[in-house]
């Protein structure tokens, strides 16, 4: 039986309300008076590759654009991550990371495709060194998940992340300022935790807790149910909810990146969410399906009108 919300997931129109509403978010949030044009045109590039993982990887097995219409809805909820282009362009170089990264899968010889998908994490750790943090963990999940290390492999990641830094390293000589890979590195301050930690506001917090139970609920599903699955999708969904809870716990202890980190947590977390409202149908479902929606909307109103709102 076919509920509203299995409704809303398989329907082709779907996606296009929640660009207008990704739309009318932005504007709300100051698109015209504050120019965030090249902001949120990297915003919906982002949503683009979000439809080419999710299409590319079929992560659900009926036709449905839930993917990227997750990705929009918690993106929107934390409308406090708009104004940051440089954001905008972590998250398009994790995504990017992705496209190549699940194409290596049970391929020991996919060298390029590792190096592509470790350039653009390299990339991502030019804007937030935090990143360099999920590389030992990327290498675990390709063994378990992806089913795909080996020294080659290794090599060709390491390759690839340091590509950025010698292009960087290049660029610096030729002007005759190398400084900004010092620079870049230098430790944090040791009050860097404690205040990362008081200046998150209800908004921030709010948005991550939503995300984490929504999170460990689809889990829940995905044992009960993942093997319904395909063999390479249930992998790809463990990479999935594995990052998310790293990326949740990397926030805990860097929490002076909470607008960096979170990005990576909305793009892991929105594939098994929408996989589990896409794939559940039944009445307590459904209902807490309009009232997830019910609570985005809270949230994405809090933080629009309400943005710095602390405990």
């Amino acid at each position: 039986m076919k509920r509203p919300q299995n409704i809303i997931a398989e329907s082709g129109l779907s996606l296009p309300a929640m660009v207008v509403y990704g739309v009318g978010i932005w504007l709300a949030k100051g698109l015209i008076p504050d120019r965030l044009w090249l902001q949120m045109g990297t915003f919906f590039l982002a949503v683009y590759l979000m439809v080419e993982l999710s299409n590319g990887n079929a992560l659900l097995r009926i036709r449905s654009r839930m993917v990227s219409c997750t990705f929009i809805a918690l993106s929107c909820a934390a409308s406090f991550l708009f104004t940051s282009l440089e954001g905008n362009l972590l998250q398009i170089g994790i995504i990017a990371s992705l496209l190549f990264l699940f194409q290596t899968y049970q391929d020991p010889l996919a060298v390029g495709k590792t190096y592509y998908a470790f350039f653009f994490w390299g990339l991502c750790t030019t804007i937030c060194t935090q990143m360099f943090l999920f590389v030992p963990l990327l290498w675990i999940l390709m063994a378990t998940q992806l089913r795909v290390l080996s020294v080659k492999i290794v090599i060709a990641s390491l390759l690839g992340i340091a590509t950025p830094y010698w292009m960087i390293l290049a660029w610096g000589l030729f002007k005759g300022d190398a400084s900004w890979i010092a620079n870049h590195f230098t430790a944090p301050d040791s009050s860097a935790w404690a205040t990362g930690m008081m200046t998150l506001t209800v908004g921030q917090i709010a948005i991550l807790v939503l995300t984490l139970l929504l999170t460990l609920v689809s889990i829940v599903h995905l044992w009960q149910y993942g093997f319904e699955d395909k063999t390479r999708i249930r992998l790809i969904y463990g990479f999935f909810c594995i990052m998310t809870l790293a990326s949740t716990l990397y926030i805990v202890v860097q929490p002076q990146s909470f607008n960096y980190l979170m990005r990576l947590v909305i793009i892991m977390a929105s594939p098994v969410i929408a996989h589990f409202f896409t794939l559940t149908s039944h009445r307590f479902t459904n209902i807490f399906f309009f009232v997830t929606l019910a609570v985005v909307f809270s949230i994405t109103v809090l933080n629009l009108w309400m943005p710095s709102l602390t405990f």
